[in-house]
């Protein structure tokens, strides 16, 4: 019996689950009761004629758009990204992750695009949630750290939560978290190192994507999959500028669908246990379940968890 449990836990050391995708960052961020999801590596382009995610969390095109070179999109035009009429007709959503992201497992429907309410759980719902994010600035570009669901800085590392900088929640005049400084200061990554060591233990930077020339700055605003109301020219998004962050927007003027807007794909996080290396087995086995039962296999034979073998 002691060699049959001994098998089983080399055995199941050596288990593989089914990983994200390439383009896939490692935290996970729970979006409703029970889901979590990873986001991608960085906001997605289209770019000669593909889509793709930026190489880099910061990295923004910034007023540098044009039909070969583009990241900001108009609502819902995963079929058409090069769509910037003015007009209201964007009456029929189509997601971006329905596209193969070349650098992103380069299959259809891999990806998805956050609702509105995902969106709110995620800044306001889940737990700590209001300690979980914080304005800052990485490699210079202005942005909103986001941190997973079991974060714990690392050594070497820092962070400020924006609510610990002035940031409270309000649902006067709409649910925004308002901010009297520019939190954009709260937290700085000039160090590249500083920040691999912040996103390698899972935080998220969604960059301020948009410039508006009227004001002069730099503003982020992300497209939900979510539409106002099925007449309304309005869809919502999540937007955040140096004083405020609002996880569901959709007034006048940047929720406007023919307004391009950045776009951040998710997908479902990878569930089960975690590869671990074990050098007492020469190969990994693969576990499965099968009507409600599990079985583990390896080296083309087939297993029950008490050590029977079933083929």
């Amino acid at each position: 019996m002691k060699k049959v449990f001994t098998f089983l836990l080399a055995l199941m050391a050596s288990v593989l689950t089914v990983n994200a995708s390439d383009g896939a960052l490692s935290g996970k961020f729970t979006i409703n009761l029970g889901k979590q999801i990873v986001f991608s590596q960085g906001n997605l382009q289209y770019v000669d004629g593909k889509w793709q995610f930026a190489t880099n969390q910061w990295d923004r095109f910034g007023t540098l758009q044009s039909d070969t070179h583009r990241d900001l999109f108009c609502w819902g035009t995963g079929d058409e990204p090069n769509k910037t009429s003015t007009t209201a007709d964007y009456s029929v959503y189509h997601e971006w992750g329905a596209n193969p992201i070349s650098n992103g497992g380069n299959e259809a429907g891999k990806w998805r695009t956050l609702d509105k309410d995902e969106w709110l759980y995620l800044f306001r719902q889940r737990t700590n949630a209001a300690k979980r994010f914080g304005l800052g600035t990485v490699k210079g570009v202005e942005g909103v750290i986001i941190l997973p669901d079991d974060w714990t800085t690392p050594e070497g590392a820092s962070f400020t939560p924006s609510t610990e900088k002035g940031m409270y929640w309000s649902t006067s005049g709409g649910d925004v978290y308002h901010g009297p400084n520019n939190h954009f200061l709260d937290n700085t990554y000039d160090d590249e190192n500083q920040w691999k060591t912040m996103q390698d233990n899972g935080a998220v930077f969604l960059p301020a994507a948009f410039y508006d020339s009227w004001n002069l700055v730099w503003s982020g605003v992300y497209w939900s999959a979510s539409p106002y109301s099925s007449s309304s020219e309005y869809a919502y998004s999540f937007d955040f500028e140096k004083d405020n962050l609002m996880p569901q927007y959709w007034q006048n003027p940047y929720s406007l669908r023919y307004c391009p807007r950045a776009v951040r794909l998710v997908q479902s996080a990878p569930s089960g246990a975690t590869s671990i290396d074990n050098t007492s087995v020469e190969s990994k086995a693969i576990k499965r379940i099968v009507n409600g039962q599990l079985f583990i296999e390896k080296d083309g034979k087939t297993y029950t968890v008490m050590g029977q073998i079933v083929r």
